[in-house]
Parts: structure tokens; sequence; C-alpha cells
């Protein structure tokens, strides 16, 4: 019965695959019913596997993108001065993907709108 040997030069012909995604995050914040883009949002990639997080800094028209993302779930962290932060989780499941991420805009400290000052009655 003949036995069937796969040379060295075989296997690596068909190496395993690793696929990762590009995520191309678009970052706007909402501010007195306004929606414009952020510049300099730090933009945080955060996957299971790995140690650190993925990083960028969105340019002057609110984008960031991030390479080499393993496929699978992912969570994005999003940061700007003066406005609250969002976490965003994610299903990559194909190479590229944008995602749209909109901020809300921070009220300055003792700025409640929700409270209503109690009025003297007259």
């Amino acid at each position: 019965m003949p036995i069937s040997v796969l040379s060295q030069q075989e296997e690596d012909e068909n190496p395993t695959e690793v696929v990762t995604a590009k995520v191309s995050i678009n970052v706007s914040g909402l501010k007195d019913q306004t929606t414009e883009p952020i510049q300099g949002a730090l933009v945080e990639v955060f996957v299971a596997d790995a140690a650190k997080p993925k990083k960028d800094i969105t340019d002057q028209a609110g984008f960031a993108t991030i390479d080499e993302i393993p496929l699978g779930r992912a969570q994005i962290r999003v940061r700007a001065d003066g406005w609250e932060a969002e976490v965003k989780k994610i299903q990559l499941d194909k190479q590229e993907k944008r995602i749209d991420i909109t901020l809300q805009g921070l009220q300055p400290p003792g700025n409640d709108d929700d409270i209503e000052a109690d009025s003297p009655e007259t």
C-alpha cells in the first residue's frame, strides 16, 4: 500500500492564513442639534486575544483607520476632550468595515437643564 508524504515545499504552499480586518471609524459630535467632525479623538479597538488595544487619532475630517484587527468580536472606545466617551461592541466578519460614532457634548458643570429652580410664590 503506497504512503503519501507531503514534502516541506507542499506544506509551505498552504500556510494557515490569519484573516484580519481594516476598520474605518468616522467620529462626529452632536452639540446644540448640529453634528460636526471631531478632530483629535482617541480611537481604541480592543480584541480578546490582544494585550493592548490598537489606537489611532482622528484627522481633521473626523476619520481614523485601524488595520490588522483579527476577525471576530471587538470593542471600540472613542474619547475626546469636551465630549462624552462612547463604547461600541462590533462583530468583524469581513475584511473592511466602516463604523460611524457620534459623541454627545458635555454640559458645563452647574448647567443642568433638567432641574428647575423653585420660584417663590407671590
